[in-house]
């Protein structure tokens, strides 16, 4: 790749001593040898931030357009972020706009082999502009080298060439995600506090705002060998949880979790492991749902019935059930973290906090509750028998009554044998002996589940049909005849 060249004007004395203090800063860490260093330098330390851009244009040269980029990418960049970038532009060549093509539309091997080459950039920027017959097309993804992490692409179609320099400035803007260490306070124990990294550089007058009350953050646990590197084994983002930024405290800016668990995170720090927070995009977005096993990814989980819940104190709303690839659509709603809880029949199987917007689709692995649906399908049809068989044992004992209050003996007697007849309680036993033979599974939760509504069913068979009623009406019937 060949560095971007621009024809520099004398900067400001405050410009000049921003970018010197940008790049001693750079050196420092770099000396240091680590991404995500101590809070002290931590909040000091510019993003190293490289800008690659691959153009593919029908009515301009390829080189004029990417040198019309990073001019104005550069100006901008110097006007409106100042020191808070240590900014590095280069224009892909032949092959590697190749690469940077396919990076942008998610292809796994053209992204590892950029992030392989993107050296000492803490963020990379691929830029890919293509004009063809249908129009100008300008998209921008992130890669995090920090959490070895790839953002989500943005795309916008532009009008006319002169406005592509502009629009690849501001989706590249929109793509950067900040990163800020994270600890609970002293003070509060549900309150986060947050370190953004570099939020004591200088900030030019309207510099972006990259974070505000409501962002989602997603914490993230990075583990760092003895020399303070990090692979991507030893980082890994805290399940189901995420950060909801709120108002600015006097330590600084804060936040409060959002998990499907009340301590989703354990407030005593363990050996190398920083923890770190990115921000998600701020996009209002149907989000999909896909339930699979969690045994076999391939299997998906079908009629799952999913309610969600659109703030604190809401009332929780039914979606819609899994369709028959597991797949279930919901719109965003007024907050930006929305709880959804899934159930599976009868049972609650889960608690999800989700973002609509931060991705199009999100991996729900659950349990295969299949087995316990089944058994509560066929357990379902012998309870109905068990309530239609108590209704007529009622309406004939009542009827046994009548008779012996109208001193009608032999009618009484005649439907106490019609009582004797309706199927007894062993017959459910041996029924219900069957089906629990033909219901197990290897999970143990699941089977825990099972027994229960076996149990349960149990109990009412012996409360519902318990033979002594039938002995207490004959004796009724004796005694009257006496």
């Amino acid at each position: 790749m060949g560095t971007l060249t621009r024809t520099m004007g004398h900067a400001p004395p405050f410009n000049s001593l921003c970018r010197l203090l940008g790049a001693a800063l750079s050196v420092a860490l770099l000396a240091a040898g680590t991404c995500a260093a101590q809070s002290s330098s931590w909040t000091l330390a510019p993003y190293r931030v490289t800008l690659v851009v691959a153009a593919d244009a029908s009515t301009m040269g390829d080189d004029e357009l990417s040198q019309q980029i990073g001019d104005h990418f550069a100006d901008r960049a110097d006007a409106s972020i100042g020191a808070f970038w240590d900014l590095t532009l280069h224009a892909a060549g032949p092959a590697e706009a190749g690469l940077v093509k396919l990076a942008v539309a998610g292809d796994p091997a053209a992204r590892e082999q950029l992030a392989s080459g993107a050296g000492n950039a803490d963020k990379l920027l691929l830029a890919h502009v293509r004009e063809s017959a249908r129009g100008i097309t300008a998209t921008v993804v992130e890669y995090d080298a920090t959490l070895l992490r790839w953002g989500r692409p943005e795309v916008r179609d532009v009008a006319m060439l002169g406005g592509v320099p502009e629009t690849v400035f501001r989706l590249a803007c929109t793509v950067f995600s900040p990163l800020a260490e994270f600890r609970f306070s002293q003070d509060d124990p549900n309150l986060i506090e947050l370190d953004f990294r570099g939020d004591q550089l200088p900030r030019r007058e309207g510099a972006p705002d990259w974070v505000r009350k409501g962002d989602v953050m997603l914490p993230v646990l990075r583990q760092l060998d003895r020399d303070g590197a990090a692979t991507a084994e030893g980082i890994r983002d805290v399940p189901w949880t995420y950060l909801l930024v709120g108002e600015d405290q006097d330590s600084g800016p804060t936040a409060r979790f959002v998990s499907h668990t009340r301590r989703p995170l354990s407030s005593r720090r363990r050996g190398r492991i920083e923890r770190l927070a990115v921000r998600l995009p701020r996009r209002s977005a149907p989000i999909t749902l896909r339930a699979h096993s969690k045994e076999d990814e391939s299997r998906p989980l079908v009629g799952y019935q999913v309610f969600v819940q659109d703030g604190d104190d809401a009332e929780r709303k039914l979606v819609g059930a899994t369709g028959p690839d597991g797949r279930l659509t919901i719109e965003p709603g007024e907050h930006p973290i929305l709880m959804a809880y899934v159930k599976s029949g009868s049972q609650l199987i889960a608690k999800l906090p989700i973002t609509p917007g931060s991705t199009d689709e999100l991996e729900v692995p659950l349990l295969d509750e299949t087995t316990r649906l089944n058994a509560e399908a066929k357990l379902g049809i012998l309870r109905e028998d068990l309530i239609d068989l108590v209704a007529r044992r009622k309406i004939l004992i009542a009827r046994i009554d009548a008779a012996i209050a109208a001193k009608n003996y032999e009618g009484a007697s005649r439907l106490v044998t019609d009582l004797e007849r309706l199927p007894a309680r062993a017959l459910f036993d041996r029924q219900l002996r069957q089906l629990e033979q033909s219901s197990t599974s290897d999970t143990a939760m699941i089977q825990q589940r099972i027994d229960r509504i076996f149990d349960d069913t149990r109990s009412v068979l012996a409360a519902f049909l318990n033979p002594r009623e039938i002995q207490l009406v004959k004796n009724r019937l004796a005694n009257a005849r006496k």
